[in-house]
C-alpha cells in the first residue's frame, strides 16, 4: 500500500500491487476518492477523482508517483468541443489541472494531426 501527501495535511493511499485498477482513498477517514485505470503498457488510461479532493491536490500527487516511480505516461485530450489551443489558454473544467500538471513536466497534451491546434475534439 502506498500513502501520499498531498496539501492541507490529507495523506492518500492506494495499492499499486492490485491490478490495472488503482482505487484511491483518503488515508485519515478510508473513503473512496477515486479511481485509475492503467493499461498494461503502463499508460494511464483513465483518471476519475471527485472535485473536492482534486482542489487539495490529490489529484497531482497521485500522478505525480505515477509517472516519476512507476514509469507511467498521462496524456490528455481537451475536453469536448474545444480545440488544444483553447484547452492550453483557457481555465475551463477539466483544463486547470492538465495545464498544471504539463507544466510540472508530469503530462502531455494529446495533439492529433497535422492541424491538431486548429482542430475541434
Amino acid at each position: 500500500m502506498i500513502t501520499l501527501k498531498a496539501k492541507g495535511g490529507i495523506k492518500i493511499k492506494f495499492d499499486p500491487e492490485e491490478d490495472l485498477d488503482w482505487d484511491i482513498f483518503d488515508a485519515q477517514s478510508n473513503k473512496k476518492i477515486g479511481r485509475i485505470e492503467i493499461d498494461d503498457e503502463q499508460m494511464v488510461v483513465g483518471a476519475d477523482i471527485s472535485q473536492e479532493y482534486q482542489r487539495k491536490g490529490i489529484a497531482t500527487a497521485v500522478i505525480k508517483y505515477l509517472v516519476e516511480e512507476c514509469g507511467c505516461e498521462f496524456y490528455f485530450w481537451p475536453p469536448d468541443g474545444l480545440t488544444y489551443n483553447d484547452a492550453r489558454h483557457l481555465s475551463v473544467e477539466g483544463a486547470n489541472l492538465a495545464n498544471s500538471l504539463v507544466e510540472k513536466g508530469l503530462a502531455k497534451w494529446i495533439k492529433v494531426g497535422p492541424c491538431a491546434e486548429d482542430e475541434t475534439f
